[in-house]
Parts: C-alpha cells; sequence; structure tokens
C-alpha cells in the first residue's frame, strides 16, 4: 500500500515494515487519505509502490516510512513467504519454513534468482521472470501470488536509493505515529492487527557472516545509490 497523506505527505510502503497495520490504521483515521490509482484498480490487495511511480502520481511531496535492518527484513520476508504461503493461501511450498538451512538459502537464493528478481522490474519481462522463480518455490499453478516475490527487494529499491524525507525505525514504531499525531492534530488510533505477522516457528537456519555477505551480494548490493535502480 501507498498513500498520500493529507495531500502533502506520500507514504512508502516498504514490504515487512508493519505495512498491513499502519496501512489500516491510516484508512481508519481522521486523516484525509488518498490511495494510489493501482490500489483503487484492486482493492482487495495489498500492494507496496515505489516512490518514482508515487511521484508520477501524486507529484514530488515530502516523504515518510518506516525502515528496518536489512538482513532482518529479508529473514522476515522470507519466513512471510513460505508461511505466508502455506498458512494464508493454502498452497504448498517445496519446504517448510521450519525445515529451511542454510544450503536451501545458498541453492534456491543464487544469483540466478535474484538476477531474475531484478530483471522483474527493469525489464518487459517482468511476469516470465516472475513467474520462473515462483514455480520454483511453490507447488502450484496458481499464479495469483506472484507478486508476493517482490518483498525479497531491499528497502532501497521502493524508496529509489534516496531517503525519505522522514524516516522512522520498525522497533520506535510508537515515533512514527507521534509525528502524524503532531504534525496534523488528528489522534490515530493504534490497531492490534496481527494478520501480517509471522507465526513464531524455529528453523535450522545459522545467522552467521557468510549468510550475512551471501544475502547482501545478491539483493542488497545491487540496490545502492548510483548502481541498479
Amino acid at each position: 500500500m501507498a498513500l498520500l497523506i493529507n495531500n502533502d505527505l506520500i507514504w512508502i510502503s516498504v514490504p515487512r515494515c508493519a505495512s498491513t497495520t499502519i496501512e489500516y490504521d491510516l484508512l481508519n483515521s481522521e486523516l484525509e487519505i488518498k490511495k494510489a490509482s493501482l490500489l483503487l484498480e484492486n482493492e482487495d490487495k495489498h500492494f507496496h509502490i515505489r516512490k518514482s511511480h508515487l511521484y508520477n502520481e501524486f507529484g514530488i511531496k515530502e516523504t515518510i516510512c518506516i525502515t528496518r535492518n536489512w538482513f532482518d527484513r529479508w529473514m522476515s520476508a522470507l519466513q512471510y513467504f513460505f508461511d505466508g504461503t502455506q498458512y494464508n493461501h493454502n498452497l504448498e511450498t517445496i519446504i517448510e519454513y521450519k525445515d529451511i538451512d542454510n544450503n536451501f538459502i545458498y541453492k534456491h537464493f543464487d544469483y540466478q534468482f535474484s538476477n531474475k528478481l531484478i530483471a522483474g522490474f527493469v525489464t518487459k519481462e517482468k511476469w516470465k521472470n516472475w513467474e520462473t522463480i515462483y514455480k520454483e518455490l511453490v507447488k502450484t499453478d496458481n499464479l495469483e501470488f506472484v507478486g508476493h516475490i517482490s518483498m525479497f527487494l531491499p528497502e532501497n529499491y521502493w524508496k529509489d536509493g534516496e531517503r525519505c524525507t522522514y524516516e522512522f525505525d520498525l522497533k520506535n514504531i510508537n515515533s512514527f505515529y507521534n509525528f502524524l499525531e503532531t504534525k496534523y492534530g488528528k489522534k490515530i488510533k493504534q490497531s492490534l492487527d496481527k494478520k501480517n505477522k509471522n507465526r513464531p516457528e524455529n528453523n535450522k537456519i545459522i545467522i552467521d557472516d557468510t549468510l550475512k555477505n551471501f544475502i547482501w551480494e545478491r539483493f542488497e548490493k545491487p540496490f545502492i545509490k548510483n548502481k541498479l535502480l
């Protein structure tokens, strides 16, 4: 989701940064909220839209977003992709999240995966690339949820490699709400929505520098400013 707040502030929704809860809270607040046209055309879906596209629609305005440690966010995307696919959408993945280990990540999230993921956003072969990597992870011909692959793209992709005007860390999300309440003089009720929350579950992944470097090189480094944007 991406929204225009009181006609002067664009909320950039970054996947795995409490976007579903914030979306719900903003839409149910007393603030003047305008949805991007893509969202109006797909009322039942939760989309993430990069900053440049929002500028094209709403004009160049100040932006606000929630940020998160890059590795924590990627690991959250990994869990949500496998758990969410199975438990939220009743689709079978090639492995359950609890059984994923480092070797599985090294095998399936290699440069071939990341290159197709990136190509899906910078070429006209978007769906072809997405479908290929999606089908490698999910045992189904149902392609309705192919877009979930996008959550593996880094924060910098959604922000076009630049900082938002106002950024708030996920660990201190209350500051995000306090800022909006102070700026606009409207109380925003924080919901207890947990539908987008990972199921607590152990896995076989060992967090070490080798794993972090692997993810950084394939999913973060290509989107550093002045690189591929």
